[in-house]
């Protein structure tokens, strides 16, 4: 019994270990690459997205459960709660400090590609696939607005989010 245990044990020691590593990894990329932005300023859509709530209190929030952020200023309603909530608590913390807003994306980024990487080692992929895979990710063009710019937040969240279910989805199903 006692063999068994410890059997079990090393093999998810290197897993956690690599997932570690893997996270530290992709963090100083993250922070090297799009570090940058921590110290920039609010853009565009950043003073639309911060203003539609801004200084409404805690039932504007509570009725975007049941209708749009804008206000209806589109023809579909976007019910998407998540997002002025977390612009929000960041406000709340920070206040009206752009530098809150970004720390806060880019941190949310990196956690997303850790979460691809730890899905992928989750699946079988060795490190040596699975860090370069999670590293086109963080590092893809595509993926900049997300990491850069606090509008771009309900992308990195909902990224975060799912990246976040599939590990726990794929370890859960019966292979």
């Amino acid at each position: 019994m006692p063999l068994a245990c410890s059997e079990a044990m090393s093999a998810t020691a290197p897993v956690h270990r690599d997932t570690v590593l893997c996270a530290f990894t992709l963090g100083a990329a993250c922070l090297l690459v799009f570090g940058g932005s921590i110290r920039g300023f609010f853009l565009a859509d950043d003073y639309t997205i911060l203003g539609s709530f801004w200084g409404k209190g805690g039932a504007y929030l509570a009725r975007l459960l049941v209708s749009d952020e804008i206000g209806g200023a589109w023809p579909e309603t976007f019910i998407r709660p998540i997002r002025p909530w977390s612009l929000a608590i960041d406000g709340w913390i920070w206040g009206l400090e752009p530098f809150g807003f970004h720390i806060t994306n880019v941190a949310l980024h990196a956690a997303t590609a850790t979460a691809i990487t730890l899905l992928l080692l989750q699946l079988g992929a060795g490190v040596s696939s699975a860090l370069p895979a999670a590293m086109l990710f963080l590092l893809h063009p595509l993926n900049v607005e997300v990491a850069t710019w606090v509008a771009g937040r309900f992308s990195v969240e909902t990224a975060t989010r799912n990246g976040v279910r599939f590990p726990r989805w794929a370890s859960s199903t019966p292979s």
